[in-house]
């Protein structure tokens, strides 16, 4: 299956020729979060890119309402399953946009994904097991995660761009 291509991936393809890939992939990881979390019904505070003392790149986080994101038994389904989706969208959107944009092959984009994705990991564990939802698979959910973020493609590329540049998104202007 092809895909048109819009001005906007052109916008992103540029981008990754003319800057920081690493830090592009970083976005997409962490606008993956933010958007999944909204899907779930956590407030967002801002997206934001981490910078070490000399500049370089340490990573991202997705600063969200922590009130609404402590895990609670008595939660429906849909928002317990939506808590563990916003664990793993990080690592499908940064796979999705490795793959579309950095041109690696799926199984190198998912490597490539997963190893930034290791705390991810670790708060899905922890919050299954918190939650009681042993029979969701890590790999189930990163699939569910990967067509939530599908349905919204352009919005997550915009605000990849966006997070790139700004370094900084306030949750009120995903």
């Amino acid at each position: 299956m092809t895909r048109m291509m819009t001005g906007l991936d052109r916008d992103l393809l540029r981008a990754a020729e003319r800057r920081n890939p690493a830090r592009l992939a970083t976005a997409a990881h962490e606008m993956g979060h933010a958007l999944a979390a909204l899907d779930a019904g956590i407030t967002v505070d801002h997206v934001r890119l981490k910078f070490g003392m000399f500049g370089g790149l340490h990573g991202g986080q997705c600063e969200c309402d922590w009130d609404e994101f402590e895990p609670d038994p008595t939660w429906s389904r849909g928002r317990k399953i939506g808590q563990l989706l916003f664990h793993l969208a990080g690592h499908a959107a940064e796979t999705r946009f490795r793959r579309l944009y950095l041109n690696q092959n799926p199984r190198q984009a998912y490597r490539a994904g997963k190893d930034d994705a290791t705390n991810d990991y670790w708060h899905f564990r922890n919050d299954r097991k918190r939650l009681r939802l042993r029979g969701i698979s890590e790999d189930w959910a990163f699939d569910q995660a990967t067509t939530l973020l599908e349905n919204q493609s352009t919005r997550l590329d915009r605000l990849t761009l966006r997070l790139e540049r700004d370094h900084r998104v306030p949750g009120r202007h995903l």
